[in-house]
């Protein structure tokens, strides 16, 4: 995964996949690039105000190299438009209206169950068949999800997260039984520590497992920022 090789150099990151043989490529589809206006109708993936182009050719190239069912999308990034109501700022990491999130995850969802023709002329090769679907991007940091904590240090994030997930959930899956397939609903991949910002990812699993929004399969990003630490910083030091 890293999305400015994947969409600037497209057929150097193939080559580099190639060597490196990974199981499986994890894609952003930033809502607020494909949706930088609202939507007359947001649930439907044909709605003029969507730009779904760039993406579209991304799935292409990743099924055209023999990743169809080995995809990962992570479905993050609110637009202005769309800024719930703890929205402070202008950050694309503000908490989202709820409905108008799993609204644009249902267009997306039915866009990349497979078979659907981008352009409707036919002249291109059909979309790719998404069945693995990530709910958000850090939900635990601040820089990806906000708010993170009342005035009072309690954890908000938690609850806007399940929201969005349980909501979400609803939605895949109901295009999965339309199409007939059964999809995977990824909890979004947690940040990997605890921060003054943000909630570490064993406190937000805990008041996650007390709302109990469903979901099929958690992330979680163990990259290391610091050397010192070695992988035990990579496997969480610092959870809490």
């Amino acid at each position: 995964m890293d999305p400015s090789y994947q969409g600037d150099m497209p057929r150097s990151f193939f080559r580099d996949a190639g060597l490196l043989e990974p199981d499986v490529l994890r894609y952003d589809l930033y809502w607020n690039v494909v949706a930088p206006q609202a939507p007359a109708d947001p649930r439907d993936h044909r709605d003029p105000a969507y730009r779904w182009v760039d993406f579209d050719v991304a799935m292409l190239e990743a099924a055209a190299h023999g990743y169809e069912g080995r995809i990962v999308v992570t479905v993050w990034r609110t637009p202005a438009w769309a800024f719930g109501p703890t929205a402070t700022g202008t950050a694309y990491s503000n908490a989202p209206d709820a409905q108008a999130y799993v609204d644009f995850v249902r267009a997306a969802a039915e866009r990349y169950a497979g078979g659907v023709d981008p352009d409707g002329e036919g002249g291109l090769d059909p979309l790719p068949r998404i069945d693995h679907w990530e709910i958000w991007n850090e939900p635990n940091f601040y820089g990806a999800l906000r708010p993170q904590k009342d005035e009072r240090g309690r954890p908000l994030s938690p609850a806007i997260f399940a929201t969005l997930l349980d909501g979400a959930y609803e939605e895949i899956h109901a295009v999965g039984d339309d199409a007939g397939f059964e999809p995977v609903v990824i909890a979004g991949g947690l940040y990997r520590a605890r921060s003054t910002r943000g909630v570490g990812p064993i406190r937000f699993l805990e008041e996650l497992a007390r709302l109990a929004p469903r979901f099929d399969a958690l992330g979680f990003h163990p990259y290391p920022t610091v050397p010192s630490l070695g992988l035990l910083d990579g496997a969480g030091q610092g959870t809490q």
